[in-house]
């Protein structure tokens, strides 16, 4: 009887968590999709205007690292400050659109982006590329490292 209930218990096991387990393209799909998510989340935040809420889609943490050109800054508030001081209206900070390249992710909790960024202002129009690392931080995903040029 024993033996019975035992096989009974592993079937039920083995099935359900053959058919509730997503495949790997699925996992991918579903962060690729959360993180692309976010990051427009924030082009939607800068443009309108709002750098706490572009802001946002950091890291909040003193580990936090950004590269730019021959600058490194460490620290979610030093690139808040570094964000506001460079863009300090919403005419400086004009309309900001990201095209993504190319999405990899490295785990189940770090997916690397990279793509293409253009600002265009009444006065000029500008861009660069960029490479960010995302990692999910309790439950949310978060760029932890952001390489812009």
């Amino acid at each position: 009887m024993k033996f019975i209930w035992a096989s009974i218990l592993f079937a039920f096991l083995a099935l359900t968590s053959c058919s509730t387990a997503p495949t790997p393209q699925v996992q991918e799909e579903n962060v690729k999709e959360a993180v692309l998510a976010e990051l427009f989340k924030q082009q939607d935040c800068w443009n309108e205007g709002d750098i706490d809420c572009f802001m946002n889609g950091y890291w909040n943490s003193d580990s936090l690292v950004f590269v730019s050109g021959e600058k490194i800054s460490f620290g979610w508030q030093k690139v808040t400050d570094n964000y506001k001081a460079k863009y300090s209206s919403k005419e400086l900070m004009g309309t900001l659109t990201f095209d993504i390249d190319k999405t990899e992710q490295l785990s189940p909790d770090a997916m690397v982006v990279l793509g293409s960024w253009n600002l265009k202002r009444s006065d000029v129009d500008f861009g660069g590329k960029f490479s960010l690392l995302w990692r999910k931080i309790d439950g949310e995903w978060k760029i932890v490292i952001d390489h812009t040029s």
